[in-house]
């Protein structure tokens, strides 16, 4: 694989990430603490491991997943 090949496989793969944690973060807004399971939302949006889901939304949003999910309460 050329180093072309991989920047933009690189490149494809960030913007997919984005794209998950970013319609994560709007089902995380949008639903209701009492009844939803963030591992849940996180595996809707593709993310395998709850813990690295968490982690990345962390590193985007500043603020974790749980503290959005209640931010509407």
């Amino acid at each position: 694989m050329s180093r072309r090949q991989i920047q933009a496989s690189d490149s494809s793969w960030a913007h997919l990430r984005r794209t998950r944690t970013e319609g994560a973060h709007r089902d995380l807004l949008a639903a209701d603490p009492r009844t939803t399971a963030i591992a849940r939302i996180a595996a809707h949006r593709g993310f395998s491991w709850p813990g690295h889901f968490a982690a990345h939304y962390r590193g985007t949003y500043k603020i974790s997943p749980r503290t959005t999910l209640h931010l509407h309460t």
